[in-house]
């Protein structure tokens, strides 16, 4: 009888956590910290007249024209970030999801062709400027995000 009282109150604890978890949190919907940071990307497509903005973890080689731009979004349970949006506002949605104190480079067409991108990558990727950029980079700090612009 001890035993089956025990289940019952086991069971409604359970059945308790799921109706909890089941609406997110904030802090649930936070990207990893990257040990190397992350890198974002950006390029304009003439054919919708939008920005797009891909943040994927960093690492120690150059990315392709595949990885940034046609690959879908993804994140895994080893940590690995690869996120494409469409717009500023979204953009900033998703540098709200890092941690603060994260470090991203935004990489732009000058450096990625001073390190040797493939030319398909040097074609697609550009920077925004003026007052969008002076916003997204006083956005960062507010946010305690470190942006770094490399072009």
């Amino acid at each position: 009888m001890a035993i089956t009282v025990i289940f019952v109150f086991l069971l409604a604890a359970c059945s308790a956590e799921d109706r909890r978890s089941s609406t997110p949190k904030i802090a649930d919907q936070s990207l990893p910290s990257a040990m190397k940071g992350y890198e974002l990307y950006s390029w304009y497509s003439d054919k919708e007249g939008a920005w797009y903005f891909t943040l994927i973890s960093g690492t120690n080689r150059i990315k392709t024209y595949q990885e940034i731009v046609e690959a879908p979004n993804t994140e895994t349970s080893d940590g690995w970030v690869k996120i494409t949006v469409n717009g500023v506002e979204s953009l900033k949605l998703l540098l709200a999801r890092l941690p603060r104190g994260t470090e991203v480079a935004w990489l732009g067409p000058g450096w990625l062709k001073e390190i040797g991108a493939g030319e398909e990558i040097l074609d697609a990727v550009a920077m925004l400027e003026g007052a969008e950029l002076d916003q997204l980079t006083v956005y960062c700090r507010e946010l305690g995000v470190n942006l770094d612009i490399v072009d």
